[in-house]
């Protein structure tokens, strides 16, 4: 057994096959180490100042998404046990705020997990994830990743939330979300504010009507009607 913060771990040898199969797995997950959050980006301090200052998603049913993020910018700055920190809020938030959809909409926290521990070298408690992932992808007739519009929403609200390049691939994930599923309030909003983002961008966008659409369906999104408010103007 190995000791680390006054917590007894038991560590066991993990062959090179089962450590490539795990690699395998990991790399076949939908969650923030396999979407590139950081490519193009110069700065890890931009990216987390952008990231945190935006104030859009901070609505209850984001902060899961927000801790996330938060995870992955941790891990990056070598803050391990933080990440698990962050990832522990948004599994708690999920349960407070989608407890119908829990299942589906732990996938990628769950997913990060497995990448938060595997960086650590606690191999058995990444697979102990990617278990939890594979048996829930299971009842979907597949392994380790579904296509399910909650995950391309929330693929979306990440890449949104960080802004930069990663507009048009949100703009992308909500569209793919909305094919399965054209009326939900989340997706139609997350749509707007891509396309409103990208609107000075050929081709042109024409955010308006979708911001017009958002805001039939979630009256009460203040952020939304501004959007709206300064495209008119």
């Amino acid at each position: 057994c190995a000791i680390s913060q006054n917590v007894h771990l038991c560590v066991f040898p993990y062959s090179e096959t089962t450590k490539n199969s795990l690699e395998s797995s990991l790399r076949q997950l939908k969650c923030h180490f396999t979407w590139n959050l950081l490519e193009g980006e110069n700065s890890l301090d931009d990216f987390e100042d952008r990231v945190c200052n935006q104030i859009e998603f901070q609505n209850n049913e984001f902060k899961a998404t927000m801790y996330n993020i938060l995870a992955y910018i941790k891990h990056h700055r070598g803050q391990n046990e933080a990440a698990l920190e962050s990832l522990q809020q948004a599994e708690e938030l999920i349960q407070q705020e989608h407890a119908d959809q829990a299942e589906i909409r732990s996938l990628v926290t769950w997913g990060n997990y497995a990448w938060v521990y595997y960086h650590m070298g606690r191999l058995a408690e990444a697979q102990i994830y990617v278990d939890k992932v594979k048996q829930v992808c299971e009842k979907f007739s597949s392994h380790y990743r579904i296509e399910r519009p909650e995950i391309d929403c929330e693929e979306g609200w990440s890449r949104l939330k960080c802004g930069g390049n990663q507009n048009e691939r949100a703009k992308a994930c909500f569209q793919k979300a909305l094919e399965k599923n054209p009326k939900n309030p989340e997706v139609i909003c997350g749509l707007a504010i891509a396309s409103y983002r990208l609107d000075n961008r050929p081709p042109p966008q024409n955010p308006i009507d979708p911001l017009r659409q958002a805001i039939r369906l979630n009256p009460d999104n203040q952020y939304v009607k501004v959007l709206l408010a300064l495209k008119l103007h």
